[in-house]
């Protein structure tokens, strides 16, 4: 019996990550399962015709369904964070699927700003949502993750990073959360990311990473929290379907 996922990202290369990140710690993390067997026991439901749900099209598609009247008003009696409002639009858009998944991904950068940290927070614990709720809230954006995990394979590669410590003042794998999404175009983290990848395809490489890396360098940049939610709230829902088949 396959586990129904749903996601929301801001572009179709953020979701195309986070599945090939969820699939790794599945594969990692479930014994029964891997590479070959994986698609019997995990399924991405689609959103409408979409692969994954728009975070930046949540409030239109939440009015479009008729959801309007739920989305507005306090949380838990305080004001809405900075996204609070665009995390309960696209929550109420997932509950709104039949049939429900098993648990949902949703994938924001902070660009920095903690208020949007707090405002995921605040959507998740707005009300009973009927799955478990995974936020991978990057901080300042997902390629950060991608460049804290990074590992120069190659002398110019090494170079790379070398021209990049010194124009930086500071090791951009080792502090990818001091990067910017705006602002600074040297701090610039897609430039950073470019730099210092050169032609490499640093996705894949991310991917290929032990899980224990990951979560070593994904400390400050909301990654390491990224693979603690899933553990804790995505891998049990795999022994629960285990025990009913």
């Amino acid at each position: 019996m396959s586990v129904i996922l749903a996601g929301a990202a801001e572009s179709a290369a953020d979701f195309a990550l986070i599945v090939r990140l969820v699939d790794h710690v599945i594969e990692d993390g479930v014994d029964w399962i891997d590479a070959a067997t994986l698609e019997h026991f995990r399924t991405w439901a689609s959103v409408g015709n979409h692969p994954f749900l728009d975070v930046h099209r949540a409030h239109d598609l939440a009015r479009d369904l008729g959801l309007g009247y739920r989305l507005y008003g306090r949380f838990q009696g305080e004001p809405g964070a900075e996204d609070a409002l665009l995390h309960r639009c696209a929550l109420l858009v997932l509950a709104d699927m039949e049939p429900l998944p098993g648990a949902v991904v949703i994938a924001r950068d902070d660009d920095g700003r903690q208020a949007r940290r707090l405002g995921f927070v605040q959507a998740e614990s707005d009300r009973a949502w009927p799955f478990a709720i995974i936020g991978a809230i990057a901080t300042p954006e997902i390629e950060s993750w991608l460049i804290s995990a990074f590992v120069p394979r190659t002398p110019e590669e090494e170079r790379n990073r070398d021209e990049l410590r010194e124009t930086l003042g500071f090791d951009p794998i080792q502090e990818a959360h001091r990067l910017s999404s705006t602002g600074s175009p040297k701090r610039d983290a897609k430039a950073v990311l470019s730099t210092l990848a050169g032609t490499a395809d640093a996705g894949a490489a991310f991917v290929a990473s032990s899980l224990e890396h990951l979560r070593t360098q994904g400390t400050k940049n909301g990654l390491t929290r990224f693979l603690d939610a899933l553990a804790t709230k995505l891998l049990p829902l795999f022994d629960v379907r285990h025990r009913r088949s």
